[in-house]
């Protein structure tokens, strides 16, 4: 659906108030920043990225020789003996 107005220019009418052509685009990328603004953040520094990588991976082994030590600390303070009998 088209109308013109006084300088004889067609102009975009539609029953949709979302659909008027240019506005919608807008607000369309207006909502799209807004919902999904988090996925869109400028990349970090290259600095920064490996100082976190680091700290991460501080972490990560912190973590693993907790794991792996320990059984030996619960076997250390176990009050029983542990014998084998063949």
């Amino acid at each position: 659906m088209s109308s013109f107005n006084n300088d004889g220019d067609e102009h975009k009418t539609t029953d949709h108030s979302f659909d008027d052509g240019y506005g919608a685009s807008i607000l369309l990328s207006v909502w799209i920043s807004q919902m999904f603004g988090g996925m869109f953040l400028k990349k970090p520094s290259k600095e920064e990225a490996l100082m976190q990588l680091r700290s991460h991976g501080l972490m990560f082994e912190a973590w693993v020789v907790a794991i792996r030590v320990s059984p030996y600390v619960l076997q250390y303070f176990q009050k029983e003996e542990i014998t084998l009998d063949l």
